[in-house]
Protein backbone atom coordinates (compact mmCIF):
# COMPACT_ATOMS: atom_id res chain seq x y z
CA UNK A 1 0.00 0.00 0.00
CA UNK A 2 0.89 3.62 -0.49
CA UNK A 3 -0.77 7.07 -0.01
CA UNK A 4 -0.38 10.64 -0.94
CA UNK A 5 -0.89 12.96 1.80
CA UNK A 6 -1.04 16.96 1.14
CA UNK A 7 1.01 18.23 4.26
CA UNK A 8 -0.43 22.17 4.91
CA UNK A 9 1.83 23.71 7.46
CA UNK A 10 1.39 27.26 6.79
CA UNK A 11 -0.44 27.98 9.62
CA UNK A 12 1.40 25.54 11.62
CA UNK A 13 2.28 26.22 15.19
CA UNK A 14 4.61 23.86 15.93
CA UNK A 15 6.27 24.50 13.16
CA UNK A 16 8.99 27.02 12.11
CA UNK A 17 8.09 29.81 10.69
CA UNK A 18 11.06 29.20 7.63
CA UNK A 19 9.35 26.00 7.12
CA UNK A 20 6.16 26.73 6.98
CA UNK A 21 4.65 25.59 3.43
CA UNK A 22 2.20 22.78 1.76
CA UNK A 23 4.61 19.91 0.75
CA UNK A 24 3.04 16.26 -0.45
CA UNK A 25 4.07 13.16 1.58
CA UNK A 26 4.54 9.60 0.13
CA UNK A 27 4.32 6.83 1.93
CA UNK A 28 4.74 3.00 0.79
CA UNK A 29 4.03 0.06 2.83
CA UNK A 30 7.82 -2.15 2.71
CA UNK A 31 7.27 -6.03 3.28
CA UNK A 32 8.49 -6.91 6.53
CA UNK A 33 8.81 -3.28 7.86
CA UNK A 34 6.45 -2.05 10.79
CA UNK A 35 6.73 1.39 9.26
CA UNK A 36 6.11 3.15 6.19
CA UNK A 37 8.87 4.38 4.04
CA UNK A 38 8.14 8.21 3.88
CA UNK A 39 9.59 11.06 1.78
CA UNK A 40 8.50 14.69 1.51
CA UNK A 41 8.14 15.76 -2.13
CA UNK A 42 8.59 19.57 -3.47
CA UNK A 43 6.01 19.21 -5.89
CA UNK A 44 2.43 17.61 -6.44
CA UNK A 45 3.16 14.20 -8.58
CA UNK A 46 -0.60 14.09 -9.74
CA UNK A 47 0.04 17.98 -11.35
CA UNK A 48 4.05 17.92 -11.59
CA UNK A 49 6.15 17.07 -15.20
CA UNK A 50 9.88 15.92 -14.88
CA UNK A 51 11.60 15.04 -11.76
CA UNK A 52 10.54 16.57 -8.41
CA UNK A 53 12.86 16.81 -5.32
CA UNK A 54 11.93 14.51 -2.82
CA UNK A 55 13.74 13.99 1.02
CA UNK A 56 13.91 11.69 2.83
CA UNK A 57 12.04 11.34 5.98
CA UNK A 58 11.90 9.15 9.09
CA UNK A 59 9.55 6.20 8.53
CA UNK A 60 5.99 6.50 9.96
CA UNK A 61 3.37 4.89 11.60
CA UNK A 62 0.85 2.60 9.51
CA UNK A 63 -2.48 4.64 10.62
CA UNK A 64 -1.34 7.49 7.85
CA UNK A 65 -2.84 5.03 5.32
CA UNK A 66 -6.18 6.18 6.53
CA UNK A 67 -5.55 9.29 8.14
CA UNK A 68 -6.52 12.65 7.15
CA UNK A 69 -7.07 15.38 9.27
CA UNK A 70 -4.97 17.96 12.18
CA UNK A 71 -1.15 16.30 12.86
CA UNK A 72 -0.47 16.14 16.52
CA UNK A 73 1.75 18.86 17.91
CA UNK A 74 0.11 21.42 15.81
CA UNK A 75 1.97 20.26 12.40
CA UNK A 76 -0.39 21.36 10.35
CA UNK A 77 -3.06 19.22 8.41
CA UNK A 78 -2.98 16.23 6.13
CA UNK A 79 -5.55 15.66 3.00
CA UNK A 80 -5.03 12.34 1.08
CA UNK A 81 -4.98 12.55 -2.44
CA UNK A 82 -4.07 8.97 -3.97
CA UNK A 83 -3.81 5.30 -2.11
CA UNK A 84 -3.22 1.79 -3.67
CA UNK A 85 -1.04 -1.07 -3.82
CA UNK A 86 2.53 -0.41 -3.99
CA UNK A 87 5.60 -2.64 -4.20
CA UNK A 88 9.50 -1.55 -3.65
CA UNK A 89 11.33 -3.25 -6.23
CA UNK A 90 15.06 -2.17 -4.89
CA UNK A 91 15.81 -0.07 -1.42
CA UNK A 92 19.32 1.08 -1.29
CA UNK A 93 20.55 4.39 0.78
CA UNK A 94 20.85 5.55 -3.03
CA UNK A 95 17.71 4.80 -4.76
CA UNK A 96 14.60 3.60 -4.21
CA UNK A 97 12.45 1.68 -7.55
CA UNK A 98 8.61 1.02 -7.05
CA UNK A 99 5.17 0.89 -8.28
CA UNK A 100 2.28 2.47 -7.66
CA UNK A 101 -1.31 1.58 -8.97
CA UNK A 102 -4.36 3.80 -8.02
CA UNK A 103 -6.84 5.40 -10.00
CA UNK A 104 -4.81 8.71 -10.27
CA UNK A 105 -1.34 7.51 -10.03
CA UNK A 106 0.28 4.16 -10.78
CA UNK A 107 3.56 3.83 -12.52
CA UNK A 108 7.13 2.78 -12.03
CA UNK A 109 8.94 5.34 -10.36
CA UNK A 110 12.41 5.70 -8.45
CA UNK A 111 13.59 8.48 -6.08
CA UNK A 112 17.65 8.86 -6.29
CA UNK A 113 20.28 11.21 -4.66
CA UNK A 114 18.19 10.15 -1.37
CA UNK A 115 20.44 12.36 1.26
CA UNK A 116 19.20 14.51 3.97
CA UNK A 117 19.20 17.27 1.83
CA UNK A 118 18.49 16.35 -1.61
CA UNK A 119 17.25 13.52 -3.70
CA UNK A 120 14.20 13.64 -6.64
CA UNK A 121 11.58 11.76 -7.69
CA UNK A 122 11.17 10.32 -10.98
CA UNK A 123 8.56 8.31 -12.85
CA UNK A 124 10.22 5.48 -14.99
CA UNK A 125 7.05 4.61 -16.83
CA UNK A 126 3.36 4.57 -16.78
CA UNK A 127 0.62 2.89 -17.53
CA UNK A 128 -3.45 4.62 -17.40
CA UNK A 129 -4.42 7.96 -19.22
CA UNK A 130 -2.51 8.02 -22.46
CA UNK A 131 -0.24 10.84 -23.00
CA UNK A 132 0.48 11.27 -19.03
CA UNK A 133 -1.15 13.23 -16.72
CA UNK A 134 -3.73 11.93 -13.97
CA UNK A 135 -3.08 8.26 -13.75
CA UNK A 136 0.40 7.95 -15.21
CA UNK A 137 3.60 10.35 -15.51
CA UNK A 138 2.47 13.87 -15.57
CA UNK A 139 2.87 15.58 -18.56
CA UNK A 140 3.82 11.98 -20.27
CA UNK A 141 7.65 12.36 -19.32
CA UNK A 142 9.19 8.86 -18.54
CA UNK A 143 12.40 8.28 -18.23
CA UNK A 144 13.71 4.50 -20.42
Amino acid sequence: MFVLLEHDTTQAAGVPPAERAVHWDLLIEAAGCERLRTWRLAANPLQTAGDIPARPLPDHRRAYLDFEGAVSGERGHVRRLARGAAAIEEFTPARTVFTLDSPLLRGRYEIVGETADSGSLRCLSHSGASGGGPGGCPGGRTQT
